[in-house]
């Protein structure tokens, strides 16, 4: 049992998740040996990666889930950090914090990762994706469609999955898979591959992503063209977490359709848009 494992985390009762009953959640217990040593004054990576810690966990929200303040105004007096459509960039942060964590023993703001590792459940629908919440969080969409960012059309339900991002997410199920065997992350991640399995455009030994953005239960012809913008986010970034949970989780899947989105990423990829 973790020593941090019954800790309490604030629950943000306003924002409104596509799932609601979820298994219980227990903070995994970071295993090694602490000591107290003289070393020379240089670089200390162990040091480095607590400071990480503190980075992760520090500029957070505690009003909404521990979502991340991702923008900050330092110009402005008193500095100020605010909410924004950017905030899904969080999905990093949840990769890096087991793994920050593992490298310093640091077990610095543990209701924060108990409450992210809540999140990861709560965001999961029946197709395995990944929903962010509008409902609670008006800051979530551009008040008009911003093409780079994926949103050529605003979505107009309550829930919408940014593609790009499952990979980093399928990664951060992953290492808690490792951490924690007993836990639901196993299954999330070969939830979530599955998922981005029947979402793939699979033509032969390649396959990409019909799209940024995904509502639930919107589908896609098998003729849909690539979404050109961004190649780099909606293949390589996935490729990676389906790397990874492939080899971490031995799960014959996720290799296979990474295999494929290299395929198509290394032989047809339109890298630019026409305007270049």
């Amino acid at each position: 049992m973790s020593e941090v494992s019954n800790i309490d985390s604030k629950d943000s009762h306003q924002i409104k998740y596509i799932r609601e009953d979820i298994p219980e959640v227990v903070v995994p217990e970071y295993k090694g040996e602490k000591n107290t040593a003289s070393i020379p004054d240089t670089l200390d990576l162990q040091e480095r990666a607590k400071l990480a810690v503190n980075g992760l966990t520090g500029p957070t929200d505690p009003d909404a889930d521990y979502e991340i303040y991702w923008r900050v105004h330092f110009l402005s007096n008193p500095p100020l950090m605010y909410h924004g459509m950017d905030d899904q960039v969080q999905v990093k942060f949840w990769q890096a914090l087991p793994l920050m964590r593992i490298m310093s023993g640091s077990i610095q703001d543990p209701e924060v990762e108990k409450r992210w590792l809540e999140v990861m459940l709560k965001m999961q629908g029946e197709d395995g994706l990944l929903y962010t919440p509008v409902v609670g969080r008006p800051w979530a969409l551009p008040d008009n469609p911003q093409p780079f960012a994926g949103f050529d059309n605003i979505p107009k339900g309550g829930q919408f999955s940014t593609v790009i991002m499952m990979g980093r997410i399928l990664g951060a199920f992953s290492i808690y898979a490792e951490l924690d065997p007993d836990g639901p992350w196993r299954d999330a991640a070969i939830k979530l591959t599955d998922g981005l399995c029947r979402l793939a455009i699979i033509k032969g030994d390649k396959a990409y992503m019909p799209a940024y953005v995904v509502e639930p239960g919107q589908t896609f012809p098998d003729d849909v063209k690539p979404p050109k913008r961004f190649t780099a986010g909606t293949t390589s970034w996935i490729i990676q977490g389906l790397a990874q949970c492939g080899r971490m989780l031995d799960y014959t899947p996720s290799l296979e359709l990474a295999g494929k989105l290299v395929n198509y990423m290394v032989n047809d990829a339109d890298w630019f848009d026409e305007e270049g």
